[in-house]
């Protein structure tokens, strides 16, 4: 039955048009869809060459906010203000269609803990929609290895922190390097696609190059899906299972994800936690009805999120490393994620400029109560970084910052 309605699936995306009007920056660049520095580059150079990378290819820089966009899908580095040597360094990847954007308030906070903090762009991402038709994983691997050694050079201690790709990229290189590495955090990390769907995009991707096309009104992030993205991180998520199915991550990692998770699916990555993460320090943190939701690992937490406020129905893989108040995603903030209604322009405009609009996961069940917008920002992130701090404070040879 399962194949069955996975072969529909196939039938269906390969039948219906992927767009109904002409969307812009569907071609590919020609730019940024390989990892192409040498891994001795300097990180400043990194992203001086990242700069002209998003100059020469984005479509969307004419105007008053030029400067925003191009920071926003820049690589970054925060410095810690100590002198001397850092201990610790991270280095923060971004997820699938995103952009470094997604990972600053959490390199704020690594910052204030005394981390030197490193964000890269993955290539493929940041430019226009068509480099995602190019990119390969392994290029994708290539930026992460490039990330770390850079970091190598200048601390101690290496830590990686992911969302979702970025966190799948995070457990690949610990499991190819267990000893490189001091620990993990991982923000809804895509070690298994929620979707049947994802084992065929390979040969989806032979028929059709996109899936769903929009033009884009968010600028740190790709509103346009190619069949090709779906079959690169169908293929990272097989190297992972590969590499897992023999060993397990003996560093610590902090975990944090949405129990209803309409992207990735999070009961594979709560029976990965279990399995392959055994170290005691490592920490689980779930955004779950707690009713419903009742582990014997004592490493595991459940916190609600629904009914956080009025409007609030539970998390989302869209909300985790977002503060309320950013300003673009935020509970304020001047995007709201109506992509889920891109069949019916009225559903779409409704969630747009309805009045006491709910959020939260996009769901079957929710979906079915009425007009919804999907939540993309975390209604818990102080509790999220207060979880953040306790673990690092209970790492061994733990030398990290504390609040103060």
């Amino acid at each position: 039955m399962k194949n069955r309605s996975h072969f529909l699936i196939l039938l269906l995306l390969i039948i219906l048009p992927g767009c109904n009007e002409e969307v812009p920056g569907l071609k590919p660049s020609g730019l940024n869809s390989a990892f192409t520095l040498t891994p001795d580059s300097d990180f400043r150079t990194y992203i001086r060459h990242y700069r002209q990378i998003i100059e020469g290819s984005r479509i969307d820089l004419d105007g008053p906010d030029r400067e925003k966009i191009i920071e926003a899908n820049l690589p970054f580095e925060m410095v810690p203000e100590e002198n001397g040597k850092p201990v610790n360094g991270i280095l923060l990847i971004h997820g699938l269609f995103d952009s470094p954007y997604h990972m600053r308030d959490l390199g704020r906070h690594f910052r204030e803990r005394g981390f030197l903090v490193r964000a890269i762009l993955l290539p493929g991402h940041g430019t226009v929609p068509g480099d995602q038709t190019e990119v390969t994983m392994e290029e994708w691997v290539k930026a992460t290895e490039y990330g770390v050694s850079s970091l190598k050079r200048e601390v101690d201690r290496v830590f990686i922190g992911g969302f979702s790709t970025g966190g799948a990229l995070a457990v690949l290189h610990a499991l190819k390097n267990p000893d490189g590495v001091a620990g993990l955090f991982l923000f809804s990390p895509c070690l298994k696609v929620n979707t049947g769907f994802d084992r065929l995009a390979g040969t989806l991707s032979t028929f059709k190059t996109w899936l769903i096309t929009r033009k884009s009104v968010d600028y740190a992030r790709y509103e346009s899906f190619a069949a090709n993205s779906a079959a690169q991180v169908y293929l990272l998520t097989r190297e992972i299972a590969s590499l897992s199915a023999e060993n397990r991550l003996t560093l610590p990692a902090f975990t944090v994800l949405s129990r209803e998770d309409r992207t990735v699916d999070s009961e594979f990555t709560i029976d990965f936690f279990m399995k392959k993460i055994p170290s005691p320090e490592s920490r689980l943190l779930i955004y779950g009805d707690k009713r419903t939701n009742s582990f014997s690992d004592p490493r595991i937490t459940v916190s609600a999120v629904g009914g956080t406020s009025a409007n609030i129905l539970s998390s989302a893989h869209t909300a985790i490393t977002i503060p309320p108040t950013d300003t673009h995603y935020g509970a304020n903030g001047d995007y709201l994620n109506c992509l889920h209604y891109f069949f019916s322009s009225a559903k779409s405009e409704e969630c747009r400029t309805g009045e006491n609009i709910p959020y939260g996961e996009i769901t079957r069940h929710h979906l079915a109560k009425g007009t919804m917008r999907r939540l993309t920002w975390n209604p818990k992130y102080r509790e999220m970084l207060a979880g953040i701090d306790d673990f690092l404070t209970n790492l061994p040879d733990g030398r990290v910052k504390s609040e103060e």
